[in-house]
């Protein structure tokens, strides 16, 4: 228990670097945005949702890198690592969504033609990845 409380500080480390290190946590809780600006396109996101997402990718990233090393023999971390996959998934759908939005709503069609569809066939192709992972790693755990 002792070591998986050290890896969760270090991937909380990590995630706060790739954050920027700001200095005080006024910076990251605020009502702040992140402005997307496309073209004719202007997207708003909620800074806490950006955090969040960002937490959930570096949890899911790394907890798979641990599933790996540990050859799937510590339950605990199997089953985080199910649990923060599951929510990446849930976060890709929506950026299947955002993605879906600024291509074929957002006017990057008129821009880009078929070219503009990109960035949403990334999106699809990086939740066929993480779907498949999930369930390589269920059904590892299953035969364990």
């Amino acid at each position: 228990m002792k070591k998986e409380l050290i890896y969760i500080l270090l991937c909380l480390i990590v995630l706060y670097a790739l954050l920027g290190f700001p200095m005080d946590l006024n910076t990251l809780l605020q009502d702040s945005t992140l402005d997307i600006n496309v073209h004719d396109t202007y997207v708003v996101i909620d800074a806490i949702d950006y955090i969040m997402s960002m937490f959930v990718f570096t949890f899911s990233f790394l907890y798979f890198l641990r599933v790996l090393f540990t050859k799937f023999k510590n339950r605990l971390v199997n089953y985080l690592y199910i649990i923060f996959n599951g929510l990446f998934i849930i976060i890709c759908f929506f950026i299947i969504q955002l993605t879906y939005v600024i291509t074929q709503e957002g006017g990057l069609m008129n821009y880009y033609g078929e070219n503009a569809n990109f960035p949403l066939f990334i999106s699809i192709l990086i939740t066929i990845i993480a779907i498949c992972l999930e369930v390589f790693v269920i059904l590892k755990i299953k035969k364990k």
